[in-house]
């Protein structure tokens, strides 16, 4: 008898068998106790076990001995170390009632329908390779069992069982409408057949290893002595990558994804079933290495390696074995592809045809049956269309390459897919654009692959060394991967996610903890639609028993009218999910509430809807265009006119009717190019320019002087989706005013006087007009800070040679007094300067106040450096005890109070004592400054505290000052509402003192000792940064008295070549805010410490006293010390900053 009909009908007899294993478990299976149905699930995991598995890796394994291990290890290594994370998917999965990997991953990112559409594309490119694989193994198994003279067709064969295969995966993978129903049926029949192959193997790996050898050692000795064994130890080399690939493709495989997720009951069946895989896969891969090194001893080289499996019992003359063998590889094949093609069909229904029946609306008016009908049509046809070009592939790749070698191709175009699935578990900031980057990158080089292994990239790249250069090995896959993995990060920083793929995220990221809510929706519906609604989708029957089981309330006829709950809204989408998967019920449900009645024409008329609500979006933004103020232009991505207001049409002077709505840009440019108003130059230079600019998105902005005297900015910025949107704003005004403005600031002569006859006009005026005063004030504070800031500069550079003269040590006595005299003098008129510009902010209500919490050490530790340092040249004897309370002030306006208070100490107690500490007084902190001087009457207690008072007492008689800083801190305490007393008595001294509120604790400062002014600055480096000449050679001179090291440069570019030439790094840095050509010392600053270390101290030294400014110096870590600078002040912090 021909041995190939016994074949025939056995492999008729099997499926036959798993026909009735099928039909008799979905009578039944519900009467299956649980832990049968935890084995049936944990053996139709093995699936996995395809052709690939059965022969291909006996082939991979007599080539390269340990080769086929990554393969096996990697799905153990998913079981047992990323446990966790297969837990997670099916929790997510329940939850979200997901369908397949597709709609897995676009329910992850905002429930996209693009992004699914999109994943099914590559899940049905990967599917070709494997099912090639299966076919083929499935022939050339058959055709071991003919005459080698009559060998089967390899064209017709292959078609009868590709038919024969999709008249099975028909009848069991497309009975019903519900995906997410568990399918019974087919889950036991790849639970058996998993049984067979694991069986059919393991005997014929027993009966070789121990009934043909003597062993395991025995076929290691002889393949040794023949020196037969390839490879002894493991290549990590290959072994890693093919490992991180077969893990990241074992994850996303739809057929696996499908059984492992898709059709398991629950956690708790995934948890009891944990180990039964690994098990399995051990068991499978035991005889692999034995069989291939047999074969190798036994058959060498005369056949293919693939097949030593059947050719093993063949050439040992046991026919039973053979077809044992036989049986187990068709098993391996059917199984993976029934299941495999059922998937992918129900993805491409879910995801493509659903939702383009719905939107061209192919299905009006269809009740349940009918749509019903139609769907499932629609998913054998998947089938067998699956089927086919599964069959194109197959004849493609037949004679070309290895199973190992067709597996790896599929494995690389499933991995893919895995960076946005684990990513979406465990990265809630991965979106959809990373998603997107990442596919497209990685999946066009996975395709340059596949076309390489077909050999048409070898024609395509003939004459290009690129493609010849790179080969279809696990490497390229890798790296396909790697890029992948890295634009999908890449993107998703720099994309922001939206708000449904946030609130999804949360979902996925954290499924036990967040809250399956309700998405809010708009517009009422009744109990009634929705059960009418869901009926037309999944049976009336089927609908009423799910809103049974949901609520009584929901089924009974007078609770049909009521508002149906967010709770049943979000159960019917669940349930519609099941039918068309989650974005695509996202879709239904979206268009359904926004009707009036539950007619599917609503449904089917989305389309129609979006258009006429992108149309009223349009009108919008044209009226919102049409009254800007600015000329404005809107370009699409194809760079044609689609936008533009009379504004627009105003400034550049168009000829009406000039413009039409798709003018292409570039005619519009040349036209104003001829006209003069792009500037000289080649009029298609300019133009392209100009376009180029929209062509590349690139955002920028100009100005335009045209002939007709009109000075234009114009102002480019690239939209999200494509396209250019401009603005034109006439500043010729603005200019104009400008022009004016320079003109007048020519001289500081001219702006001095300038100023000072608006300061007399203003005086006069409040003097006349007590009306006026608040304009009065303004104009009084803009005039002194500009007045203060101009002469500071000089007054601050006479201060500083006077204090570098002081330091010359041969000066005689006549003058050192004059010297004395004239620092006395520039220190009163600076002094003058800073007093009327406070009190001119403080009388305009210009003083911001920035109340917090802060330690009172941060303000008294710093006063008490600083009058420290000059307590020698006042001969004062001054002490200060520390507090460690927290106040609520503003830190800056009460330093200016503590500040007057201790310069008015020390004017008036010159010889004696100064002490500085603060007094608890209940909820309150009460700051004194005592002093042992002359004292106050106590009738002229109040009068201390006007302007340009002075106490009449002989002994205050030589006293600089104007009598302007306790008037100062009395404005400043009534506006941080803060009470200020005076305590004295005449020739006994006074007690200067305000009180704070106590603040909330926080973490105190740290009291660090207080340096020195004696410390030596011998050889210390300092960089002076400053635009004014006198400036930098009076901190020259100065600095270069005390032994130092000056380094004086005019910005930041010049400082970089000056240290550069000397070849020395600063130790520290002092520098003035403003700066030519719109520089700062802050800016200078930065640079320098980008370049010597961020450790470098530095000092900023301003007229301007900003709180703002302030603020940001010490924010940045630098100091900031007001002109006109003290010298000892100076020499003190630098001292305090700078280490020896």
């Amino acid at each position: 008898m021909n041995l190939t009909l016994i074949v025939a009908v056995i492999a008729v007899c099997y499926v036959s068998l798993l026909f009735i294993l099928a039909w008799g478990a979905e009578r039944w299976f519900s009467k299956i106790n649980q832990k049968a149905q935890v084995w049936i699930y944990g053996l139709s995991l093995a699936v996995y076990c395809s052709s690939w598995s059965f022969l291909g890796t006996v082939g991979q394994s007599a080539n390269d001995l340990w080769s086929f291990l990554p393969i096996f290890i990697g799905p153990i290594l998913v079981f047992t170390l990323g446990f966790g994370m297969l837990r997670k998917m099916v929790v997510v999965s329940k939850a979200q009632n997901i369908t397949s990997v597709a709609d897995f991953i676009a329910a992850r990112y905002g429930k996209s329908q693009l992004l699914a559409a999109l994943v099914t594309l590559i899940a049905l490119f990967g599917i070709m390779p494997y099912i090639a694989l299966q076919l083929k193994a499935m022939v050339f198994s058959l055709n071991l069992f003919q005459p080698a003279d009559n060998p089967l067709s390899p064209v017709a064969v292959p078609l009868l069982i590709t038919m024969l295969l999709a008249i099975f995966a028909i009848l069991f993978g497309t009975r019903k409408l519900d995906a997410t129903e568990h399918n019974p049926g087919m889950m036991v029949a790849i639970a058996f057949e998993s049984l067979v192959k694991l069986a059919a193997f393991i005997s014929v790996g027993a009966v070789i290893s121990f009934g043909v050898f003597d062993g395991f050692g025995d076929i290691w000795q002889q393949a040794s002595d023949k020196a037969l064994i390839q490879n002894s130890h493991i290549r990590l080399e290959s072994f890693l990558p093919e490992l991180f690939v077969g893990m990241a493709a074992f994850l996303c495989m739809p057929r696996q994804f499908h059984v492992m997720v898709v059709e398991c009951g629950g956690e708790h069946i995934l948890r009891k079933s944990r180990w039964i895989f690994p098990i399995y896969l051990v068991l499978f891969g035991l005889f692999v290495a034995p069989l291939a090194l047999a074969g190798k001893v036994i058959l060498g080289d005369s056949v293919s390696a693939d097949t030593y499996v059947i050719n093993l019992p063949l050439a040992l003359d046991q026919p039973v074995l053979a077809v044992v063998a036989l049986l187990g590889s068709l098993s391996a094949a059917t199984g993976m592809v029934i299941v495999a093609v059922v998937t992918i069909s129900v993805m491409v229904s879910n995801e493509w045809l659903v939702p383009f029946l719905l939107r061209t609306g192919q299905i009006r008016e269809k009740n349940f049956s009918q749509f019903s009908k139609l769907l499932l049509n629609v998913r054998r046809l998947s089938i067998v269309v699956i089927l086919g070009f599964g069959y194109l592939s197959y004849l493609l790749f037949t004679d070309r390459d290895s199973l190992s070698h067709l597996g790896m191709m599929s494995f690389g175009a499933f991995s893919q897919l895995a960076p946005a699935l684990v990513g979406g578990l465990y990265w809630k900031h991965g979106n959809r654009a990373g998603v997107y980057l990442g596919l497209a990158v990685g999946f066009s080089l996975w395709c340059f692959i596949l076309l390489q292994g077909a050999g048409e990239a070898r024609v395509i790249g003939a004459d290009s060394g690129l493609f010849n250069s790179i080969t279809p090995n696990i490497s390229d896959t890798l790296i396909a991967l790697l890029a992948n993995i890295f634009c999908y990060v890449l993107g998703s920083i720099w994309f922001r996610a939206g708000v449904a793929e946030r609130i999804q995220a949360s979902h996925f990221v954290k499924p036990w903890s967040s809250k399956q809510d309700a998405k809010k929706r708009q517009g009422p519906i009744s109990q009634q639609d929705l059960l009418i609604l869901a009926s037309r989708f999944v049976s009336p029957t089927r609908a009423y028993e799910s809103f049974s089981r949901f609520s009584a309330d929901a089924v009974k006829s007078d609770s049909w009218y009521k508002t149906a709950p967010e709770e049943l809204i979000a159960h019917t989408e669940h349930m519609l999910s099941g039918v068309l998967g989650a974005s695509s019920a996202s879709l239904v449900m979206d268009s359904v509430l926004q009707g009036r009645d539950l007619a599917l024409d609503e449904v089917f008329h989305l389309v129609d809807e979006a258009s006429s609500k992108i149309i009223l979006s349009q009108d919008m933004l044209r009226g919102a265009i049409e009254h800007a103020y600015e000329g404005m232009s809107v370009v699409d991505r194809d760079l044609n006119l689609v936008a533009w207001n009379y504004r627009y049409v105003e400034l550049y002077q168009y000829p009406e009717g000039f413009l039409q709505q798709g003018m292409p840009i570039a005619d519009i440019v040349r036209f104003n190019a001829l006209r003069g108003f792009c500037g000289t130059g080649d009029i298609e230079n300019q133009v392209e320019v100009r376009v180029q600019h929209m062509r590349n998105g690139t955002p920028h902005t100009s100005e335009r002087a045209r002939q007709d005297g009109k000075v234009i900015k114009i102002q480019g910025n690239p939209m999200p989706d494509g396209g250019f949107v401009m603005t034109f704003t006439d500043i010729t005004q603005y200019r104009l005013q400008e022009k004016a403005l320079l003109e007048a600031n020519e001289t500081l002569e001219s702006r001095v006087q300038e100023r000072t006859y608006e300061l007399a006009l203003s005086n006069s005026e409040l003097l006349e007009a007590k009306a006026q005063e608040e304009l009065a004030n303004a104009s009084k504070t803009r005039f002194l800070a500009a007045v203060g800031h101009d002469l500071m500069q000089p007054l601050n550079a006479a201060r500083l040679f006077t204090a570098s003269l002081s330091q010359y040590p041969n000066l005689d006595l006549e003058a050192r007094t004059t010297l004395t005299h004239v620092n006395s003098s520039l220190k009163t008129a600076g002094e003058l300067l800073t007093d009327l510009l406070d009190i001119s902010k403080l009388d305009s209500g210009m003083v911001e106040v920035n109340r917090r919490d802060f330690a009172i050490a941060e303000i008294i530790n710093g006063l008490s450096i600083e009058f420290d340092a000059m307590a020698a040249d006042s001969q004062i004897s001054f002490s200060m005890v520390p507090c460690t309370a927290t106040v609520n002030s503003d830190p800056s306006l009460l330093r200016r109070v503590l500040q007057n208070f201790l310069t008015n100490a020390y004017r008036y107690a010159r010889g004696g004592k100064v002490l500085f500490g603060c007094r608890h007084r209940g909820d309150f902190i009460e700051i004194q400054v005592l002093d042992t001087g002359c004292g106050i009457n106590e009738f002229d207690i109040q009068e201390i505290f006007k302007e340009f008072k002075r106490l009449n007492h002989p002994s205050s008689r030589n006293v600089s000052g104007l009598g302007l800083g306790l008037a100062i801190a009395d404005r400043i305490s009534k506006v941080l509402d803060h009470q200020i007393h005076v305590s004295s008595a005449l020739g006994r001294g006074s007690i200067f003192s305000i009180s704070v509120p106590i603040g909330e604790t926080i973490s105190q400062i740290s009291n660090k000792p207080l340096p020195t002014l004696l410390q030596p600055l011998a050889g210390i480096k300092v960089l002076c940064i400053d635009n004014e000449e006198a400036i930098l050679a009076g901190l020259e001179s100065l600095l270069s008295r005390w032994q130092c090291e000056v380094i004086c440069a005019k910005d930041l570019a010049d400082a970089r070549i000056k240290l550069g030439l000397k070849g020395v790094a600063p130790d520290i840095m002092l520098a003035d805010y403003h700066l030519d050509d719109d520089q700062n010392g802050i800016d200078a600053m930065n640079g320098i410490r980008s370049r010597y270390g961020e450790h470098l101290p530095g000092i900023l030294i301003t007229a301007n006293t900003n709180k703002d400014l302030v603020e940001d110096v010490e924010r940045q870590g630098y100091h900031y010390m007001a002109k006109m600078v003290k010298p000892a002040a100076l020499r003190a912090l630098i001292s305090s900053l700078v280490k020896k």
